[in-house]
């Protein structure tokens, strides 16, 4: 035991002390985490309601350049969600995936070509790299591009597909 009532009631302060600040410290950890939750659950949302709002758009599209009039009510509610997404992209999204989406819209815009698509892809393959929590360059996590164009369009984008 400790010979002075001094250095025991400074001992129990510095206890204390270390205590509120440990407390203090792991409090603000995790409303750190919370906040990165929340900002990854956002940028997520806005990356399948843009892809989800393009591939409508698409399909409007190909299906008034076929000639059916009845979709053309629905161009401009797709048309806005497609501009919502790419707002929330821009507010939300990582920075190399909004390059790359910038680029592909500057380049191409529409889905109207081999090539395009293939942009179109490595804006997704993109997105997957910004929302994986592990290390994405490893050969595991990474898709094929003629994967995620079967997936996406049901065609592999090779040049001689078209």
């Amino acid at each position: 035991m400790l010979e002075s009532p001094f250095l025991e009631l400074t001992l129990a302060a510095f206890t204390l002390l270390g205590g509120l600040t440990g407390a203090w410290v792991q409090n603000l950890r995790v409303q750190n985490n919370a906040r990165l939750t929340e900002l990854e659950r956002l940028r997520a949302e806005s990356y399948v309601g843009f892809l989800q709002a393009a591939a409508n758009l698409t399909a409007l599209q190909k299906s008034l350049a076929a000639g059916e009039a009845e979709n053309a009510s629905g161009l401009a509610d797709a048309q806005s969600r497609v501009a919502d997404a790419r707002a929330r992209i821009a507010v939300y999204g990582h920075k190399s995936v909004a390059k790359v989406l910038a680029n592909f819209l500057r380049r191409h815009g529409a889905l109207n070509s081999v090539s395009a698509m293939r942009s179109f892809v490595s804006v997704i393959d993109e997105m997957r790299a910004g929302l994986s929590p592990l290390k994405y360059d490893s050969y595991e996590k990474r898709l094929d591009i003629e994967d995620i164009g079967q997936l996406v369009f049901g065609d592999d984008l090779n040049e001689t597909s078209r």
